[in-house]
């Protein structure tokens, strides 16, 4: 009887784990490219994946994704930034192609809409709030700088 115990409960174990391996979703590409280590998640409905953990530097970030890819990455805490590479990432340019995000000191939050488009949020080196939104094709089409 206790052969026939432990036999069912690994084949109760094999036959779990493909299950397991299709719920566990990859850290988004942009995440990983920044150093994010993660500390937790939590599984939502519709295949959305809340996610949070640190920088190399310390940042606490929380961010959202699913099986489409990223939904938005925020820095929590006062003062808290994200990399600036980031927006490289996401958008697919590099940040120095437009000129107006040149006095961007430190990036707050990146939201990904359901288009593609990408809208960012952050403070430039005078202290005055950045908001930029980039269409799916990586091209500038707003900007405010208040």
């Amino acid at each position: 009887m206790r052969n026939k115990t432990i036999l069912l409960a690994a084949l109760g174990v094999s036959l779990a784990a493909p299950v397991l391996a299709e719920t566990v979703s990859p850290l988004p590409d942009a995440l990983a490219s920044v150093g994010f280590s993660e500390e937790g998640r939590r599984h939502w409905d519709h295949g959305r994946v809340e996610i949070w953990g640190t920088l190399p530097d310390g940042t606490h970030v929380e961010a959202h994704f699913n099986r489409a890819g990223l939904e938005d990455v925020e820095a929590k805490g006062r003062g808290a930034g994200l990399p600036i590479d980031l927006v490289d990432a996401i958008v697919g340019k590099e940040r120095t192609a437009f000129p107006a995000l040149l006095d961007l000191a430190r990036l707050r939050e990146i939201e990904i809409d359901d288009d593609g488009g990408v809208e960012i949020e952050g403070v430039a080196a005078d202290g005055r709030e950045i908001k930029a939104a980039f269409d799916r094709a990586g091209r500038l089409v707003d900007f405010k700088h208040d």
